[in-house]
């Protein structure tokens, strides 16, 4: 079933099998004006490695202190069931 699967380039639908169970494996990491610091790939980095360790991937987003963009990462976020939410992280 799988050789067919690969064969057919079959990939499975991530936010399906995430409702299916429970949970998504990511993890939101929401920053204000971090990624332009000189520190932000070691922040990001940071994060990331510990995700990584927990089975997990990052979803990085910098709102560049847009209130807007805020809300609209927040609501984002939640709707694709995000395990946890590193933020919001800033520079300042």
């Amino acid at each position: 079933m799988r050789r067919a699967a690969d064969e057919l380039g079959y990939h499975h639908n991530a936010l399906a099998r995430g409702l299916a169970r429970g949970r998504s494996d990511i993890i939101g990491f929401i920053s204000d004006g971090v990624a332009t610091s000189p520190f932000a790939g070691q922040v990001i980095q940071g994060a990331q490695d510990e995700a990584w360790r927990n089975g997990k991937i990052l979803l990085v987003v910098d709102t560049d202190g847009r209130k807007d963009v805020e809300r609209r990462t927040f609501s984002f976020m939640f709707e694709h069931q995000v395990e946890g939410i590193i933020g919001l992280a800033t520079m300042y």
